[in-house]
């Protein structure tokens, strides 16, 4: 997504993984004041912005980043799996990942 597009639908509130110059990538879509992220593309970019393996990408981003999600407030990130055949009713639902 375009960063433009993005803006446009967000609120003050809305909380982006930092740094957002390596996880912006991985943005899909935002729904709800709250922003989408793709699991896979998140580890590409923590891989590439970070110089990590993949291994050392997978468990930062399942054990740093996907567990701290609940702490994050009312407008905290998702994080979906598009290869789960059921994106769609996923997004229009806004789960997946969606730890509360």
């Amino acid at each position: 997504m375009k960063k433009e597009e993005i803006e446009s639908k967000i609120c003050s509130e809305t909380v982006f993984l930092e740094p957002r110059e390596c996880y912006d990538d991985a943005i899909v879509d935002v729904k709800n004041n709250r922003i989408i992220y793709d699991y896979d593309t998140l580890i590409e970019c923590h891989m590439i912005f970070y110089d990590n393996t993949y291994g050392d990408s997978v468990d930062v981003i399942a054990y740093d980043v996907v567990r701290a999600i609940s702490y994050m407030g009312k407008y905290k990130p998702i994080i979906n799996d598009l290869d789960d055949e059921d994106y769609d009713s996923e997004i229009s639902s806004v789960s997946s990942f969606d730890i509360d």
